[in-house]
């Protein structure tokens, strides 16, 4: 979840200004210095205390000033694991923000009470918003996934049937009706809730069920019929990659996400041969031109086959170059792609700044143990031990990053 604003146009700063604060404040912030914090509630309190047409005039400058400084604020705190003072700032901005930017405010309270590790209080506040007599199915799928995300997808059988029950009223929980008898709208309901089904069950290491419930959102077709990675990602993760290639088959929207998958399936089937070749065809070909979404997968085929020419590794510096607020996937693929090459300095480097971004945002204190698979198959393999400690491997022995590791870095905030 990415919570900043869209970047203002450049404009010349006077010495003592509410702009000029602002960018010193994120100056200390990318050094992981703590004058950052004065500086920025000077701000964001100087801000709230002005009337709102005066936030709102020259459209919506100071307004939007305002929202960009608290929302860097609310980070830097996550980052310092601040979180009671990073909920004070929400809670602080919420009043003063629109009707869109107080739904993204409760989602983002949400994200730090788990990464915060208070769980019941995320699930309880979810749940509140789920039983809201406005509430859509995907406010009950927010709350699946929340459960999925810390570890209890062995609890989401209830919310499941409630969802059927509540949306779906003329299909029994149990989901026996006949397909034929069920509308348009009635199957891409079911196909979702069969997803989430599934996606709970993968995750709480079913994979005969999740396997099940994947091929009922296929039989019943709609959207969801779309994320067939939700499940063939999570069946490589628990090793069951003959399981995984049925479903590979069958994404045809996403050739380029497919490809890359079958190859880590393949690879890891002992095929490497075929894994090399299904690589070696999703980079020489132009498939990424229509599959422009799968560029985490394009670079990672590149990475797959050692990267000899950087060619993967370029892409990524490149995207980096060229943005302003970098997001932590980009640079965990850095990360990711110095490892490839040995470099441990600078893999260290854009791992430190990418588990910085991630906590930023309040989307976890590590890497996902997805990346950590990555790494253990593309990055050489002396560096795994110097590097575990960046990822959410679920093994105590990798230790915790200290505060200090996590510093900075122009990228980092």
């Amino acid at each position: 979840m990415n919570t900043r604003p869209p970047a203002q146009p450049a404009r010349r700063l006077v010495k003592g200004s509410w702009e000029d604060l602002f960018l010193q404040a994120q100056q200390y912030a990318r050094n992981y210095n703590d004058d950052a914090i004065p500086l920025y509630r000077r701000v964001v309190e100087g801000l709230l205390a002005l009337p709102v047409a005066q936030r709102e005039a020259a459209d919506g400058r100071l307004q939007n000033l305002l929202m960009a400084a608290a929302l860097d604020l609310q980070g830097y705190y996550n980052v310092r694991d601040r979180y009671d003072d990073a909920l004070d700032v929400i809670a602080q901005l919420r009043p003063a923000a629109k009707q869109d930017a107080q739904e993204m405010l409760d989602s983002l309270r949400v994200e730090v009470l788990m990464l915060a590790g208070r769980n019941d209080e995320a699930l309880a506040e979810l749940r509140v918003a789920a039983e809201a007599p406005d509430a859509t199915l995907g406010d009950w799928g927010q709350l699946v996934m929340a459960h999925a995300r810390v570890g209890r997808a062995d609890e989401t059988g209830p919310i499941l049937d409630h969802m059927v029950t509540a949306f779906v009223p003329d299909i029994a929980p149990d989901q026996t009706m006949e397909l034929t008898a069920v509308t348009d709208e009635q199957r891409n309901d079911l196909a979702y809730i069969a997803g989430l089904r599934g996606v709970a069950a993968l995750e709480r290491g079913d994979a005969d069920t999740g396997i099940e419930q994947f091929q009922r959102v296929l039989d019943l077709g709609g959207a969801y019929a779309q994320n067939l990675h939700l499940a063939y990602g999570r069946l490589v993760l628990l090793g069951r990659y003959d399981d995984a290639l049925e479903f590979i088959t069958k994404d045809t929207g996403r050739p380029v996400r497919a490809g890359f998958w079958r190859g880590v399936a393949l690879h890891h089937s002992g095929e490497h041969a075929r894994a090399k070749r299904t690589w070696e065809q999703i980079v020489t070909s132009n498939a990424i031109s229509a599959d422009q979404a799968s560029i985490m997968e394009y670079v990672l085929s590149h990475y797959y086959l050692g990267d000899p020419e950087g060619q993967g590794l370029e892409i990524v510096l490149r995207g980096i170059r060229e943005q302003r607020t970098v997001p932590w996937t980009i640079l965990a693929l850095a990360g990711l792609g110095w490892a490839v090459r040995g470099d441990e300095r600078m893999a260290k480097h854009n791992l430190e700044l990418a588990v910085t971004q991630r906590k930023s945002v309040a989307e976890g204190q590590k890497l996902p143990d997805n990346y950590w698979f990555f790494m253990q198959d593309v990055g050489k393999p002396e560096l795994a031990p110097h590097l575990q400690g960046y990822f959410d491997t679920g093994d105590p022995a990798a230790g915790d990053l200290a505060a200090g590791d996590l510093a900075a870095g122009e990228a980092a905030l």
